[in-house]
């Protein structure tokens, strides 16, 4: 049942995290806005600001965590990251309880400090937990894991900000800070465990385990670069999930003026509609990791693309909330399964030595992706798209229904890509596999 013990344990860390993380970042988003600055015309601009500076640290920081994760042991770079996440909120949450009579900009300061430095230690985590999973978890299981912690991590998109402003509502923002601190210290602890009873030392390999370097590191990440761009399936991969980031990052920045605009109902509604999205995504999660490990992963992706496009572009036509919310759940079924496809695949065609360094390239080229796309999506929104109203044939077109389209479009092309890009890359990973096998015996 679900693997193995270690693997137990690495699920319970990611409920954990997936759940807190999110409501965390409602929390203080909620705090900025209805507490801090109630009633500020520019607090939406400062909590963006915010958000920004996670999200850029993160991009920026990304490609030199998963170069510097290899040279060390992953088990302590983990440890380490969780320490740093408490250490974050412990420091936070008192300079918040200490300086509430300051200044608003220093509460804002103090929240976006620990949001990037949450944000970096974030990256090295990632960067040793797929080293970790790959440890822990036998190959013929990949999909099974990446379902389940998929699931995990859609629950916590889904419950995460209720969790949060429920924290919020029983106490203040120092209270979530402090509840947030004790969560990063119960993953070190189960941490600890999970090192004990795997068995798996996961020390650097011998061609990485030199002393750590600007140079040294910087010439991992250039490495990184050439890994993916001398291979065939790991490039598509990588062209493949910047569109589809982008597609996802247009989709959701515009989803609250689809409901108010296109739809035509209260606001109350979004969050209904992002709650069944949450739901289809954990339910396309652990139907896929029921059926990754057995079939062709190129056909999974292509056609699971395909199917989130032509959703998107039929949902962009919607105009009764009664035919949109059965399509939203559809689109997070199909892009949950979609997430719980691509790691697996992504993991068999990654030689091991690399896993922490490449997969940490391609979080930053996907949020990248996200970024520009949430710019160029919401600058059109706001500008050349407003008031459009346009009747081609029975067809109507308005601002946001358009960006909606455009995503499925995207998401179609994505689809197309990875018809041929990614074919026959199955028997490619098994290839690999056994390839690696040989190698060491």
């Amino acid at each position: 049942m679900l693997i193995n013990r270690p693997y137990r344990l690495m699920l319970a860390i990611n409920i954990i995290s997936a759940h807190g993380y999110s409501g965390v970042n409602n929390a203080w988003r909620i705090w900025i806005g209805a507490v801090l600055l109630a009633g500020v015309t520019f607090s939406p601009m400062v909590i963006a600001a915010v958000s920004l500076a996670a999200t850029i640290a993160t991009i920026l920081t990304a490609p030199w965590a998963g170069a510097v994760t290899e040279r060390l042991n992953k088990w302590r770079v983990a440890i380490t990251a969780e320490y740093v996440d408490a250490g974050a909120f412990l420091i936070g949450g008192l300079l918040l309880w200490f300086g509430s009579e300051l200044h608003w900009w220093f509460a804002v300061a103090v929240i976006a400090v620990t949001a990037t430095v949450r944000a970096i230690s974030e990256s090295f985590n990632d960067a040793a937990g797929m080293v970790i999973f790959r440890g822990i978890v036998p190959e013929r299981q990949f999909g099974k894991g990446v379902g389940y912690l998929q699931a995990a991590s859609a629950s916590g998109n889904s419950v995460g900000p209720a969790v949060g402003a429920t924290l919020l509502a029983l106490s203040n923002i120092v209270f979530v800070y402090l509840v947030s601190m004790c969560a990063s210290l119960a993953n070190i602890v189960m941490l600890r465990r999970m090192r004990r009873t795997s068995g798996v030392s996961l020390d650097p390999m011998a061609d990485t385990a030199s002393r750590l370097s600007v140079r040294r590191t910087g010439g991992d990440v250039m490495e990184s670069i050439r890994i993916v761009g001398r291979d065939r399936h790991l490039r598509n991969i990588f062209i493949q999930s910047m569109i589809v980031s982008g597609a996802m990052a247009m989709f959701v920045t515009v989803e609250l003026f689809f409901i108010l605009e296109n739809l035509r109902v209260d606001a109350w509604w979004y969050g209904v509609a992002v709650g069944l999205f949450g739901a289809g995504t954990f339910l396309g999660s652990l139907a896929a990791s029921q059926v990754s490990d057995r079939f062709d992963a190129g056909t999974l992706v292509w056609v699971l693309l395909a199917t989130s496009g032509v959703t998107l572009l039929v949902l962009s036509r919607m105009t009764a909330l009664e035919f949109a919310l059965p399509l939203n759940v559809l689109f997070g079924l199909s892009v949950g399964a979609l997430n719980s496809v691509l790691a697996p695949l992504f993991l068999r065609l990654t030689a091991p030595e690399f896993t922490a360094r490449v997969s940490s390239l391609f979080s930053t080229v996907s949020r990248s992706s996200s970024l520009l796309f949430t710019a160029v999506s919401s600058g059109l929104a706001g500008t050349v798209l407003v008031g459009l109203n346009e009747q081609w044939g029975w067809i109507r077109f308005q601002r946001i229904d358009v960006l909606f389209a455009a995503a499925g479009l995207c998401l179609l092309v994505a689809a197309g890509w990875s018809r041929y890009g990614l074919a026959g890359v199955s028997a490619e990973a098994a290839d690999r596999r056994e390839a690696a096998k040989a190698g060491t015996e």
